[in-house]
């Protein structure tokens, strides 16, 4: 039987690892990072031979499990492909020969990490026989007008086959010691230690510094408590790293660890991998329960059928409204039409869409709201930025334009402006938009500013609360910054705690409110509005409370919405 997954890599394996693990039918190849050779001891530099096999692998960011052995064999008298150097006058990775070896090793990982990168990025899975950091004399340098120029220091060692390694994420030390403590929580994992650890002999062991979006989890330790070997996952993907230290590494042990261990950590690696499952087949099945399998699938399939009939329901009602989130996205031209639809949902009726009568050359406001007195007229704005101040004052002139040619002076602009329109409401300067001074102006000129942010709010309370065209018609014939609050809504005080464990808030009042009655909240998101089920007054439960006293107010809601300070509304 042939696996085609997972695609499996040994680096610095044991042939006889490579053998076996073919033998089963594993989709696996092999190679190395090269062996440290031998120098002539001296305080020089010498550039390093590119020694890596790997090169000679097909695809190798593809593959999906990567075994490495970071234990450096002794050095061989002189490096393989010695040819593999650029000429020395470019820029090459160069050792100082002070130990009289240099090893390839950081040059390879440097050429590999990448691609291991994108291993490890794509849900790829790192088993890595840890040794202790190993301290080169690195450089980046060359060779010209006959002699040595060193370019500079190169932060590379036995860890860089992955940026995470190279990053100072973890901080690996040197320590050597054979007695291992197994935790106990650690399922597959701990079985595998407790029939293989005895042939285990750590040198490293670990401290996790800064992992960014890395969990880290302790799997081994040594009698001292330090972690040798550990559980390296990411919120953001599946990738994984698991570091053990140095052990036979027999055939037997990586094989239990590939069929046993790693489907258990990375199951969307092994596709065939079923462990114990096979007992729920059919064939194998209780009878009553194939028939509760039967009834669940039977259940799935009519709860599929209702959400698909309720997922058309939500595309109804999305295209119904869709002018809601169209006002907080579009440009100037799109933006005018679902402004209308907007006004009309709100309760006006006489809407003149001016805009697309107008020729570019008679440009006048976009449009006319004709139900009341005074007139407006709309200018309409989208912006990838706050409003200035042309922008706002623009509508002054089409008033002006417009009271000469109707002759008539009840007439009042209005500006409206989808402000920042590139990122999501919330995220936007909605408090002030506008400056003082825009402010200041628009009152002088009696003009009204609004944002599509505020139209949005007022539209989904007149949704959710069931508010009439009447509650909020007066905001529009005012000057200076629209007033959002409606007019049904009475200030009776401002929060001043939030007594979390029984979800009560205390209010000084400035109005009577009495159980039953209504209250409203404007917080950043909208408007949120309940009923009074239950007042206290220095924990007393009443039925009214007057003004000047501090009472106890139960709600429904948190403490995330509702904030100190936060005025309370009553909702006559």
């Amino acid at each position: 039987m042939k696996f085609e997954k997972p695609k499996i890599l040994l680096v610095d394996m044991p042939d006889d690892v490579f053998n076996m693990i073919s033998d089963l039918g594993y989709n696996v190849s092999k190679g190395s990072f090269g062996k440290p050779y031998k120098v002539k001891i001296s305080a020089d530099y010498e550039p390093i031979i590119y020694c890596s096999s790997l090169g000679n692998i097909d695809n190798i960011n593809e593959k999906e499990i990567v075994f490495i052995n970071l234990k450096a064999e002794e050095p061989i008298e002189k490096p393989i492909n010695k040819n593999y150097l650029r000429p020395l006058e470019e820029t090459n990775l160069w050792a100082k020969c002070s130990w009289g070896k240099i090893d390839p090793r950081p040059l390879s990982m440097l050429y590999k990490s990448e691609g291991f990168d994108r291993i490890l990025d794509y849900g790829g899975l790192f088993v890595i026989f840890a040794e202790p950091r190993k301290s080169y004399e690195l450089v980046w340098g060359n060779h010209k007008y006959s002699s040595f120029q060193i370019e500079k220091n190169a932060n590379m060692d036995n860890w860089s086959f992955l940026s995470f390694f190279n990053s100072g994420s973890i901080e690996i030390k040197s320590i050597t010691g054979e007695e291992i403590v197994i935790p106990d929580n650690q399922h597959s994992l701990s079985d595998f230690f407790r029939k293989n650890f005895s042939d285990f002999r750590y040198t490293t062991s670990f401290n996790p510094v800064w992992l960014g979006n890395g969990k880290w989890k302790t799997i081994l330790k040594n009698k001292f408590g330090d972690p040798i070997a550990a559980y390296i996952y990411f919120n953001n993907h599946k990738g994984k790293c698991l570091i053990l230290p140095q052990m036979s590494k027999t055939p037997s042990q990586i094989l239990t660890l590939v069929k046993e261990v790693l489907p258990e950590i990375s199951p969307h690696l092994f596709p065939h991998y079923e462990g114990s499952k096979w007992i729920q087949r059919d064939e194998y099945e209780i009878p009553s329960i194939i028939s509760f399998k039967k009834e669940i699938e039977k259940i799935k399939n009519r709860a599929q059928d209702e959400i698909v009939s309720v997922e058309k329901i939500i595309t109804r009602e999305r295209d119904k409204f869709d002018f809601l989130h169209n006002i907080l996205i579009q440009g100037d031209d799109e933006l005018v039409g679902s402004l209308i639809n907007a006004l009309h949902y709100i309760g006006f009726q006489k809407i003149e869409d001016v805009d697309s009568k107008e020729d570019e050359k008679n440009k006048q406001e976009d449009v006319q709201i004709l139900d009341f007195s005074p007139k407006l007229l709309v200018e309409v704005k989208g912006l990838s930025s706050p409003p200035q101040e042309s922008d706002v004052l623009q509508v002054v002139k089409y008033v002006r334009r417009r009271m000469k040619e109707w002759k008539i002076t009840d007439i009042s602009g209005v500006f409206v402006v989808n402000h920042q329109k590139n990122i999501p409401p919330l995220e936007r300067n909605n408090i002030s938009v506008f400056t003082e001074q825009q402010i200041k102006d628009a009152i002088a000129n009696d003009i009204l500013l609004i944002t599509t942010w505020d139209l949005h709010l007022i539209i989904k309370a007149m949704m959710k609360w069931g508010w009439s065209f009447d509650n909020i018609k007066e905001n529009f014939y005012t000057k200076g910054r629209f007033n959002i609050i409606p007019s049904h809504y009475k200030e009776i005080g401002q929060i001043q705690n939030y007594y979390n464990e029984i979800n009560v808030i205390s209010v000084k009042l400035l109005d009577t409110i009495d159980v039953n009655d209504r209250i409203g909240f404007f917080t950043h998101s909208g408007f949120l509005e309940e009923e009074v089920s239950s007042l206290q007054i220095n924990t007393n439960p009443v039925e009214s409370a007057e003004v000047d006293s501090i009472v106890g107010i139960k709600t429904c809601y948190s403490k995330s919405q509702l904030k100190k300070g936060m005025i309370v509304y009553k909702i006559i």
